[in-house]
């Protein structure tokens, strides 16, 4: 029976998910999405440029990976962390974006000695659909705001972290 009821949950989940990412996309694609030369006038230098190929092994949660031996933290983004709200859905999520064609670019190593990276999947922005499907938030902090529309989408939109 508890498995019975974890199949269900994991459905509803994986359901919320797909759902929430079409409609990101589907909104997304008439305002440019993935692309990094701007975003609502915005424009950040550390993204531009080459991205490397990355085969992703396993995700540790909403904004980590592993290839091999690398730790990758996603650059401009701070998804749920265990045990509060959303931390499975957005684990998910990026499991579902990182075991596509995956590329990324370094961008600096952090305190944790993680490769912070910025990542596309199918040469879409991997920060941009995490946030803007409510499974993360703008790490300011870092990103300097360039995904604050994907942000402020998400929120009207009352999806994911957000509800």
């Amino acid at each position: 029976m508890t498995s019975l009821i974890s199949n269900i949950t994991f459905g509803k989940l994986l359901t919320k998910i797909v759902l929430a990412t079409l409609l990101f996309l589907t909104s997304e694609a008439i305002a440019g999405f993935g692309s990094l030369e701007s975003k609502d006038g915005f424009q950040n230098s550390d993204i531009e440029g080459a991205h490397k190929k990355i085969i992703a092994d396993r995700v540790i949660d909403g904004d980590t990976f592993t290839s091999g031996e690398l730790r990758i933290r996603l650059w401009g983004v701070d998804a749920p962390e265990r045990g509060e709200a959303f931390y499975e859905d957005s684990k998910a999520l990026l499991t579902l974006l990182v075991h596509g064609h995956l590329e990324c670019k370094f961008i600096e190593k952090d305190k944790y000695h993680r490769s912070v990276m910025h990542c596309l999947s199918d040469k879409k922005d991997v920060g941009a659909i995490m946030i803007g499907t409510g499974m993360a938030k703008d790490f300011k902090r870092y990103s300097s705001g360039f995904y604050q529309s994907d942000e402020a989408m998400a929120k009207r939109a009352k999806i994911g972290i957000w509800e």
